[in-house]
């Protein structure tokens, strides 16, 4: 009988050992899923800041001799003022129109059009430079320097501006072989930049979305 009795309890000990297993497995199994979901969870949160810009432009205003006036951050509600939008519109123009004996600066300059102009002006500014032939110019060291003549904002429009200037070609050994005058508009939009590149070349977001140049006779 005390045999009995011993089984007796050696069998319920032994099923009190697999109940604590089980329940520790169980136990595991909640902690491995818990686990599972936080990584996932750290995962996406890690995506999620990678890909989202946390750049903070700002805006330094100078004054006429070049010392800093205020710092303001570039939010969307700030708006150029006109002296900003005539800088960055004869910047534009210099970069459609010059040809100059660096070509590292030329290829530069036709790269960097690609931050003011919108993808239809970029189009059109192609085509007048095939037009043109320009490559086969800047190839023979032929250079072309521009000079701003007048600026203008037309009356009765919001952000067109009307520009003309002075274009001189010279050959290899500098020599003057073209001397011509041009007037151009330019209208202006404002886009909110938001990438490094965007913001160290073109930090006020001034892009043209329309412009004509003509030479005049």
């Amino acid at each position: 009988k005390k045999k009995e009795i011993d089984y007796d309890k050696a069998t319920e000990r032994l099923f009190e050992f697999y109940a604590q297993q089980s329940k520790r497995i169980m136990t595991y199994k909640i902690i491995a899923l818990l686990m599972l979901g936080l990584t996932i969870i750290s995962t996406l949160a890690c995506i999620y800041l990678s890909t989202r810009s946390t750049l903070i432009p700002y805006v330094v205003e100078v004054d006429q001799s070049g010392e800093a006036k205020a710092i303001k951050q570039a939010d969307n509600i700030y708006i150029p003022k006109e002296v900003e939008n005539k800088y960055f519109i004869r910047d534009i123009i210099f970069k459609m129109r010059a040809i100059p004996r660096d070509s590292v600066l030329y290829a530069r300059n036709f790269q960097q059009l690609s931050y003011f102009l919108t993808e239809a002006m970029l189009k059109k500014h192609e085509n007048i430079l095939l037009n043109e032939d320009t490559n086969s110019l800047a190839k023979q060291l032929i250079s072309r320097d521009i000079n701003i003549i007048s600026f203008n904002k037309v009356p009765r429009t919001k952000n067109t501006y009307q520009v003309k200037w002075n274009e001189k070609m010279y050959s290899a050994q500098g020599e003057e072989i073209a001397n011509s005058d041009f007037v151009g508009l330019f209208t202006i939009t404002y886009e909110q930049p938001t990438e490094l590149d965007e913001i160290n070349i073109n930090p006020l977001g001034i892009i043209v979305d329309d412009f004509s140049i003509s030479k005049e006779e």
